[in-house]
């Protein structure tokens, strides 16, 4: 949620992948998703408390910085994100290649 008065910034997770411990980048075809807040890193649903404090109210999140897609993962992000006020703007999906015939249904399947 933009507050209303300040202007809107915005932060990804990708200028953060230290911050977040290095995950291990994985697409496709590839095992993943990694450990988040590995080596000592901030783990994910940590992250959204943290913008807020600096007045940061929007995420832009890689794929590969998600530790489980399992639901129940999913909704403890949704709820640190709606907690602290953060927007999701974007979940960049960063792998695959829709175009190649060889491995255009894995990849649609695995977005």
């Amino acid at each position: 949620m933009s507050q209303s008065n300040s202007p809107r910034l915005s932060v990804s997770t990708w200028s953060l992948h230290r911050t977040l411990g290095k995950p291990a980048i994985y697409g496709p075809g590839q095992s993943g998703p990694g450990v988040n807040g590995a080596n000592g890193g901030l783990p994910l649903h940590e992250l959204p408390a943290r913008l807020a404090e600096f007045g940061i109210h929007t995420l832009e999140i890689c794929h590969f910085h998600l530790p489980s897609t399992d639901d129940d993962y999913l909704k403890k992000l949704r709820g640190a994100l709606d907690r602290a006020g953060i927007e999701l703007w974007s979940l960049l999906i960063d792998g695959g290649d829709l175009t190649d015939s060889a491995n255009a249904d894995r990849d649609q399947a695995w977005i």
